[in-house]
């Protein structure tokens, strides 16, 4: 009897069924295993960590409490470990992952509709136009197309290999990108606010970060502004200052924090300060690429707070230099609840 023969008859072998199996079934196994592992990472930092509520930046899960939210990204994590490591799972396990990832995959297209009837309703939206939550779905409908084929072994391991890498590897890029370019503009302060400045080198500049400070306290006359102290690397505070105070901001609403060497550090100082204020509203001023870094932190010192961006030409070699360089630095910030 031919292949064809005992195809149709359904007496395949098991090698034949290996060497059938889609080349595209790696991606959606890579695209898994980066899932897995970084649903697992948001659960170990919001345990090292507790954050405020259950907005976790790259999905929305209120007004769910924080325990139904680990518990939800923790057991939908491993099994997307799972398919992702193996491939295979036995029918009960492949019918919850496809439960749990359908249930992610609608709560991030709606987050990602609200991103967008708020851009239109109140604001507009700048960057990106692909949200880090539409980002999600879509790597989730991946996943989800993987789940719907038969459990099988394929034979070539090299191609799946390679495609599975450079699925993990383009996940690990997209996320901290999308969380970068696709924010709120035109945001508006409460009158009492608490404004968080976060300068840099090479795109939040003093000059910029005056210029933002001074539009924000057009809409919120009241706000209060925190800057760094010495021995911040790279941020002469005293220029900072006298910058702030140039562009109208008066002296006595400026407040140096205590000193800091990172952003972990300051803006963990900047949190205790907003405790210790009783602020009900957090503002952050900073470049368009520290953003997803600095709102971690201040979520892991259990703050929300809100982003008013510092933004340059998307192409220029100050702008991609500075994203080259805050890639790794936020994947070190989610990783760090391993390493304490």
């Amino acid at each position: 009897m031919s292949i064809s023969d005992r195809k149709r008859s359904g007496q395949v072998s098991a090698d034949v069924r290996k060497r059938e199996l889609p080349a595209w079934l790696a991606v959606a196994r890579g695209t898994s295993l980066f899932l897995g592992v970084f649903f697992l990472l948001t659960v170990a930092g919001e345990l090292r960590y507790p954050g405020p509520d259950s907005d976790l930046a790259w999905i929305d899960l209120r007004p769910a409490e924080l325990s139904l939210t680990r518990g939800f990204l923790g057991s939908t994590g491993v099994l997307l470990l799972l398919f992702g490591v193996t491939g295979q799972l036995t029918t009960g396990l492949r019918l919850a992952a496809a439960v749990l990832v359908t249930l992610a995959f609608g709560i991030a297209i709606g987050n990602a509709i609200g991103v967008y009837r708020e851009s239109y309703a109140d604001t507009q939206l700048t960057g990106s136009l692909v949200p880090a939550s539409l980002n999600l779905a879509a790597t989730l409908g991946v996943v989800l197309a993987g789940l719907t084929v038969p459990a099988g072994r394929s034979v070539m391991f090299v191609r799946d290999g390679l495609l599975g890498a450079v699925a993990f590897v383009v996940c690990g890029i997209s996320f901290p990108l999308t969380q970068m370019f696709c924010h709120c503009g035109n945001v508006v302060p409460q009158a009492d606010a608490t404004v968080i400045v976060v300068p840099d080198a090479d795109v939040a500049r003093p000059a910029q970060c005056a210029r933002m400070v001074s539009r924000l306290r057009k809409e919120a006359p009241n706000i209060t502004v925190l800057i760094p102290m010495p021995p911040r690397a790279g941020v002469d505070r005293d220029a900072l200052h006298r910058v702030l105070t140039d562009g109208g901001i008066p002296s006595q609403i400026i407040i140096p924090v205590s000193p800091a060497e990172s952003v972990r550090e300051f803006m963990r100082s900047a949190a205790e300060s907003i405790r210790a204020r009783q602020a009900e509203e957090s503002m952050l001023v900073c470049g368009f690429h520290r953003g997803p870094r600095a709102e971690l932190w201040m979520r892991r010192s259990g703050v929300r707070i809100q982003r008013a961006v510092i933004r340059k030409k998307t192409g220029s070699p100050v702008t991609l230099r500075a994203i080259a360089s805050e890639l790794p630095a936020i994947w070190i910030a989610w990783l760090d609840p391993l390493a304490r």
